[in-house]
């Protein structure tokens, strides 16, 4: 399990890269957030309880292209999450040479400690060479 970047927690956090699959086509979905990363990433006395506040999108391979992140919880896995519709879904913009420098707001709900996150892409007009590289903002809370 990579590490989830984390905004703010690292001089360079590291970043996700997500694949989308051919166009209108969910890429493969990767794992940010896993059982143990409550008690590796958040604060003491912020790990009973997580969410994901924002979104930054560091780099793209592809210029001006329009995509789709879904974002998917479950306890054990990404295809179980699709099935039970525990996901969300955030449509991006990126235009690659004058890409937002601020983050993007987003809000998951706030989920337990052991519960996991992946990411999967599409794109409307790209390929699945247009890949995005993000990392994400994650808060803790106690109980």
């Amino acid at each position: 399990m990579q590490g989830i970047g984390v905004l703010g927690a690292a001089a360079d956090p590291t970043s996700f890269v997500i694949a989308p699959g051919n166009v209108n086509v969910w890429g493969t979905a990767v794992e940010i957030w896993g059982t143990d990363d409550s008690a590796a990433v958040l604060p003491v006395g912020g790990q009973a309880v997580w969410d994901i506040h924002k979104l930054r999108l560091t780099d793209a391979n592809t210029n001006q292209k329009t995509y789709v992140l879904r974002l998917i919880i479950d306890d054990t896995s990404a295809a179980d999450g699709i099935t039970a519709g525990t996901y969300s879904e955030y449509d991006l913009y990126l235009d690659n040479a004058n890409r937002p420098q601020a983050p993007v707001d987003i809000l998951t709900e706030r989920q337990p400690a052991d519960i996991c996150m992946w990411a999967q892409l599409m794109t409307l007009d790209g390929t699945s060479a247009s890949t995005l590289s993000m990392v994400f903002e994650a808060h803790g809370y106690p109980n």
